[in-house]
């Protein structure tokens, strides 16, 4: 295995350890933020990593969902976000975060590291 090929593994491996057994907030359609977070938490399985849904319908208000969701999944979720306005209503927009409890809030505090991590990720299950 080359020098790179190290080098990858022990950043996804590194990353893998920050997510292992974190803790988020968890709720299913909650009609606040706030309610959401007093909802409870959840622990996280070593791939997966918090997030928050906000869900916006017609003639309904918004909408929040929280948890645990694979790293990998949550990221082209967010990745989607672009597309699309988020403050518009029909819309689904995902936040992603790594570190303990971080979904608090319906915005994400570390969408750079997944966008930059998501990337390398792929690249070394696919080929490895």
């Amino acid at each position: 295995m080359s020098k790179r090929w190290w080098i990858l593994l022990g950043v996804i491996l590194d990353f893998k350890e920050i997510e292992c057994f974190v803790s988020c907030y968890s709720c299913i359609e909650g009609e606040s933020n706030t309610r959401c977070n007093v909802a409870g938490t959840i622990s996280c399985y070593i791939n997966q990593t918090c997030y928050t849904e906000v869900t916006r319908r017609p003639l309904v208000v918004k909408r929040y969902t929280k948890g645990c969701m694979d790293i990998m999944n949550c990221t082209t979720k967010m990745n989607l976000n672009d597309k699309m306005t988020c403050d518009e209503t029909p819309s689904k927009c995902t936040y992603c975060c790594t570190a303990e409890l971080c979904n608090a809030s319906n915005k994400s505090t570390n969408i750079q590291i997944m966008k930059i991590l998501y990337p390398l990720v792929f690249i070394f299950i696919h080929f490895s």
